[in-house]
């Protein structure tokens, strides 16, 4: 495909409009071409266009493949599952937000129905591009051991993505920030989990146990007092403490000598977007792939299946 990439935006809610700016950067760099943002919000929709003039703005995507080749589906996650399929069946690129889909059985039919295409189909975990993860790389010996991993990721209500528990709208970023630091699937999960703003659960803990002994706490929540975002690894090779919110580092090695690093904030949502146009413009590798976001999902439906009553 020649440049640029032409793409719609499927949902302009609350993460929807920030994706939106990406896409208009993004165009101004030549990669890509805004062509349409689609929503069934007619709120929604008028402040697209009032916001985007020149970009095609509608209620439905039905009638109009001819006009993208890409999309962005930043729909509500109950939604993602027939905006998939139908993107499939129309031969699209696909960006899906995390996460992937609602369920186990959703996910494994959109794989079915990707077998055989050459599409271009990237999950939006965009905690994976922070810089201090790739910093975690120099500490292999801390990794390699079994360890006690804490991750938090805790926030203030914000009263969104209220279709889906705070496991997949929250934890779901650290499920997957695990695989990819251990690659090792855990054999258990352990956790409790209460219903306080929505019906759904809003703060979770659980437990997951792994086959080399390693013990992932993980904490999330979207009803507390302040924000939190952190990562500790603990183990006979020293303490490693990891701040995502206010990007830092700070080691300590069994002797007690204390190593700290500082990382610049990035822009993950640019990020993440400049990789999938240009995965589908000169085929680089995408970061974040499909079986990653089945992985996601199959981990979320663990620790779902772990809480108490």
């Amino acid at each position: 495909m020649k440049a640029p990439v032409r793409v719609a935006l499927i949902g302009y809610g609350f993460l929807g409009k920030w994706h939106a700016q990406k896409v208009a950067i993004l165009e101004s760099q030549g990669l890509c071409k805004f062509t349409l943002i689609v929503d069934k919000s007619e709120k929604s929709r008028e402040l697209a266009k009032t916001n985007y003039p020149n970009v095609r703005v509608e209620e439905s995507i039905d009638d109009l493949w001819d006009q993208f080749d890409a999309a962005l589906v930043v729909a509500p996650t109950s939604l993602h599952f027939e905006i998939i399929k139908d993107l499939i069946k129309n031969n699209k690129h696909i960006f899906c937000e995390k996460p992937l889909t609602s369920n186990v059985e959703d996910a494994l039919e959109i794989k079915r129905l990707l077998e055989g295409t050459s599409l271009v189909f990237q999950v939006g975990h965009s905690e994976r591009f922070h810089e201090a993860l790739e910093k975690l790389s120099e500490y292999k010996n801390i990794l390699e051991e079994p360890s006690v991993i804490k991750l938090n990721r805790l926030a203030a209500y914000k009263g969104r993505a209220t279709d889906v528990d705070v496991v997949g709208d929250v934890m779901v970023h650290d499920l997957d920030i695990l695989m990819f630091l251990f690659e090792e699937y855990p054999n258990s999960s352990n956790g409790r989990g209460f219903k306080m703003v929505t019906q759904n659960w809003d703060h979770v803990e659980t437990e997951l146990k792994f086959p080399s002994g390693r013990i992932a706490q993980v904490n999330a929540s979207r009803n507390y007092s302040k924000e939190v975002r952190s990562i500790e690894i603990t183990n006979s090779q020293g303490h490693l403490f990891v701040d995502l919110l206010n990007p830092g580092l700070t080691f300590v090695s069994p002797e007690g000598k204390i190593e700290t690093f500082s990382f610049n904030k990035r822009d993950h949502l640019l990020l993440e977007q400049e990789k999938f146009y240009r995965a589908i413009l000169f085929k680089e590798p995408i970061p974040i792939g499909f079986e990653d976001g089945l992985t996601a999902v199959r981990l979320v439906d663990m620790v779902l299946r772990g809480l108490g009553d």
